[in-house]
């Protein structure tokens, strides 16, 4: 997967916005998303310190904006081809180059955040890093320097907002300064050359349009701190070319497609004599005579065949000259090899057989026989390295002190060493090893590798291994076998050989895991368990948990029919032939009179045609509790028939599954019977249909009662009824219900209707307040006189204090003492108070309360207020 990424990634777009500036980034994004190379992802970030506001606002414009798949960048986010990803605020992030995903800054311990960024840019590995910048005035500028080191390009485009003028220090730090159309186009024509599968210079050429500048801008130019031969680490090359230079013993020129020379190691200095004056290839003077070089290398970049040449060097050496053609990026390298000691001692045995052709023929064998056995020696050696290369285990081997000398591929796959020279010790430092079953990691000296080191041979052994830095987890076998290269030496290398078990471990301890499910499924389950054949012999057996556990031993090898009264047995080896004659799980239900009747059900689930897993229940509680349901669900629809109150059972569809005679006659129908199978909500009005549905529905969910509604019915001969409903969940035959109790409201409303009228028409002032809230809830005609108010809602909703003087004669708080008196009054409680009227007059009066029905005592009062004879008042 991570190499796959890597393949598709060749380009890197990085671009810096202002929040000013989001219209222009539009338009960049508009031009360079429609030229977008392949291979090429988009990282985009905001300049500006922002608000969480302002950052759903930078994050929705990117959204509107882009035509391609947008995601936040967050820690261990993998860079994809075609996809913009936006840096959030406050998160500092870091391009990783082994894996190019988006790691946290933290983990750095820089404190420069913005240094580490671009530094981690510069260094990710892409072939090809363009740094778009849309801000009229950037706080970074030091930092892009790193960009141009890198091999990329930098680009500021000019501000809309400020009518495109730069200051000349800030212009001065980039490659280009542009619109952003103009910017959009030379950024992605300078990206395209680093595509996938692009061919030589000359294809690339053909295929690609050039970097599209205005022919008003400034030319293009290099950055000023550009050397002329660039660091190792700095240079962007394929994976496979930079690590030949760090580790390759064959001098090395790399060249661009213009013949210019890009990089040589340290081992090339010595066959160029001016390196470091020039890098033309025509001018470069090598200390092995070249005359026709430049025409063979144009040569090589035409037809993409090497040229090679073998010439003496300086000190008469034989030298391989070797010109190859490179194609990401475009160009070619020059390679010079001396040749191998086995080709020279050849050469020279072919000499020296020539020279003493004449001094004998015995001389003559015994020189052929010498080059016969390094013709063999070289064969075998080639016959190792094919069986290592093609082992699916991982060899390593190390020398006296401890460094890794040779390793095969599967070695570098398994450890993630790519080339030798590594001390093993320090490798091994960043994994910790336990034992497959314990999460204790061992001590460093204790691992197979410190112990290898020490000389001691390690039999195969299994080992949990931890990654420090990823926490990634596998299992290795280790196996290691010590060896001298002279007999006696202090100290010994060795050879290592490394498998990944992971596959193989983790299948066990997924077998071991489903062998403990099946134990633990089997310890769960309390009835009685065996396997017999098809004979009804006893295979294993398991006892019922609440048997006196008799020995499994007792059973095994007997059979069914031994421990069974002949009735049943005939019949439970009959349902045991259907099992395995039908495939099929088969039961088979009976009971067992031992002082008191037993009932049980037989199992049998075929395992195939020969054997059958038998599972024996006691089913006696079940039986006996569907009995005294049934009796329960009789003597509950007895219930309902004789009760008084209208009661209708339905189900959670509001299904009426029963009802009895009253509410049959509430709602007009004949019978009962009438009214099984409709629904309730219809027989409510259309408005109140839905409140209904609800009520049922929550209290099936809660599975407890509703409250009281009220609702109107609309009966069979569609009269309306009001009435109020109340509703409990219970268990009628088997299945959850709904019991509706039906309260006719008709009497209590008349009754209501008739109190109303008697109250606003009796003569003396009487007032509804709330004893808790001390307001009044309602007013008579007498008392609107009394208190100079023309209309209810003048009184209604208004504190007892609002009318009322600040405080009462006694000198306490109007407010205060009303609320004492609420607390402690009952019934029939007289007390005299002063009241206020509206137009400010204030009169003594005697107040009467009365509890507003029956259990309601202290929450609603009715009170009867009778001025006493100063009843006018005074002003």
């Amino acid at each position: 997967m991570l190499i796959a990424q890597k393949m598709n990634l060749s380009s890197l777009a990085v671009i810096g916005v202002s929040i000013q500036e989001l219209a222009n980034l539009g338009s960049f994004l508009q031009t360079f998303e429609q030229n977008l190379p392949a291979g090429c992802t988009i990282v985009i970030f905001c300049t500006d310190v922002l608000a969480q506001d302002l950052q759903n606002t930078f994050t929705q414009h990117i959204y509107r904006a882009s035509s391609l798949p947008v995601e936040p960048a967050l820690p261990n986010t993998p860079l994809r081809e075609g996809t913009v990803f936006v840096i959030p605020a406050g998160e500092k992030l870091i391009v990783n180059s082994q894996s190019l995903m988006l790691c946290s800054i933290a983990a750095t311990g820089e404190q420069n955040n913005a240094a580490v960024f671009w530094q981690s840019l510069s260094q990710s590995g892409f072939g090809g890093i363009a740094a778009i910048i849309i801000d009229s005035n950037p706080g970074y500028l030091p930092y892009l320097s790193a960009i141009n080191l890198a091999g990329g390009i930098t680009l500021l485009c000019q501000s809309e907002n400020s009518g495109g003028a730069i200051q000349p220090n800030v212009a001065a730090t980039f490659n280009y300064v542009l619109p952003a159309p103009d910017a959009a186009l030379t950024a992605a024509g300078f990206l395209r050359l680093f595509a996938p599968n692009v061919g030589n210079a000359n294809t690339a050429a053909a295929n690609n349009p050039p970097l599209l500048v205005k022919s008003t801008d400034k030319p293009p130019k290099p950055a000023a701190t550009t050397p002329l031969f660039t660091s190792l680490d700095n240079l962007h090359l394929q994976p496979e070319l930079h690590d030949l230079l760090h580790a390759t013993q064959t001098a090395l020129l790399v060249f661009d497609e213009n013949f210019c020379l890009i990089q040589l190691n340290a081992l090339a200095k010595q066959y160029v004599v001016n390196a470091g004056e020039t890098k033309n290839l025509a001018e470069l003077q090598f200390s092995i005579p070249l005359p026709t070089l430049v025409d063979d290398t144009k040569e090589v970049l035409k037809t993409g065949n090497q040229k090679e040449y073998c010439l003496p060097n300086s000190h008469g050496v034989l030298t391989d000259v070797l010109v190859f053609a490179r194609t990401y990026p475009p160009g070619f390298c020059i390679a010079f090899t001396p040749v191998s000691q086995s080709q020279l001692l050849s050469h020279r045995l072919t000499l020296l057989a020539n020279e003493l052709e004449k001094q004998g023929i015995e001389q003559i064998k015994t020189i052929l026989q010498l080059r016969r056995e390094i013709e063999i020696n070289e064969q075998q050696r080639e016959l190792l390295e094919s069986i290592l290369a093609n082992m699916g285990e991982g060899v390593l081997a190390t020398d006296e002190d401890g460094h890794i000398i040779l390793l095969n591929s599967m070695a570098k796959q398994i450890t993630g060493i790519q080339k030798p020279g590594i001390p093993l010790k320090y490798w091994a430092e960043q994994f910790e090893l336990s034992y497959p079953m314990s999460n204790n990691a061992v001590l460093p000296n204790q691992n197979p590798f410190a112990r290898s080191l020490q000389g001691i041979p390690i039999a195969p052994e299994e080992w949990f291994v931890t990654n420090k830095q990823t926490r990634q987890t596998c299992f290795w076998q280790i196996i290691a076998s010590p060896y001298k290269t002279k007999k006696n030496a202090a100290s010994s290398g060795s050879v290592i050989v490394i498998s990944d078990i992971t596959t193989r471990k983790q299948a066990e301890i997924e077998l071991k895991n489903s062998e403990l499910t099946k134990k633990a499924l089997l310890d769960a389950i309390p009835d009685l368990l065996f396997r017999v054949n098809e004979e009804g012999e006893y295979l294993d057996y398991i006892p019922a948990k609440s048997d006196n556990h008799i020995p499994a031993a007792a059973f095994i090898g007997n059979k069914l029919t031994d421990f069974l009264p002949p009735e049943i047995a005939g019949e439970i080896m009959s349902t045991l032939k259907k099992s395995l004659e039908t495939l099929q799980i088969q039961t088979f239900p009976f009971e067992h009179v031992d002082n008191v009747i037993k009932f049980y059900e037989a199992r049998f689930s075929p395992i195939n045609h020969s054997e059958a897993l038998g599972m024996v229940r006691d089913v006696t509680d079940m039986i006996v509790g569907k009995d005294a349901i049934h009796r329960g669900a009789r003597h509950y629809q007895k219930l309902i028939r004789v009760s008084a109150f209208p009661i209708i059972v339905c189900n959670r569809k509001g299904e009426i599954i029963s009802a009895n005679l009253p509410a049959a006659a509430l709602l007009e129908t004949a019978n009962e019977q009438d009214l099984t199978g409709r629904h309730i909500e219809d027989f409510v009005v259309k408005k109140q249909r839905i409140a209904i549905k609800e009520a049922i529905k929550d209290g099936f969910v809660e599975t407890l009662s509703f409250s009281p509604l009220k609702l109107t019915l609309l009966t069979q001969n569609g009269n309306e009824k009001d009435v109020e409903v109340s509703g409990t969940i219970i268990t009628y035959e088997n299945q959850l219900a709904a019991q509706i109790v039906l309260h006719d409201l008709g009497p209590q409303m008349h009754w209501e209707k008739q109190y109303n009228a008697l109250f606003n028409h009796v003569s003396d002032s009487m007032v509804k307040a709330d004893a808790q809230k001390m307001v009044f809830t309602d007013a008579n005609n007498a008392c609107l006189k009394l208190f100079g108010c023309l209309q209810k809602k003048e009184i209604i909703n208004k504190k007892w204090a609002h009318f009322s003087p600040t405080h009462q004669p006694d000198g306490s708080l109007s407010s205060k003492k009303i609320a004492e008196i609420f607390k402690e009054a009952t019934n029939n409680f007289s007390f005299v108070w002063s009241f206020q009227r509206s137009s400010g007059v204030i009169f003594s009066a005697k107040v009467t309360l009365y509890a507003a029905g029956q259990g309601s005592a202290k929450k609603e009062f009715t009170a009867l207020i009778q001025p006493q004879h100063n009843a006018g008042g005074s002003e």
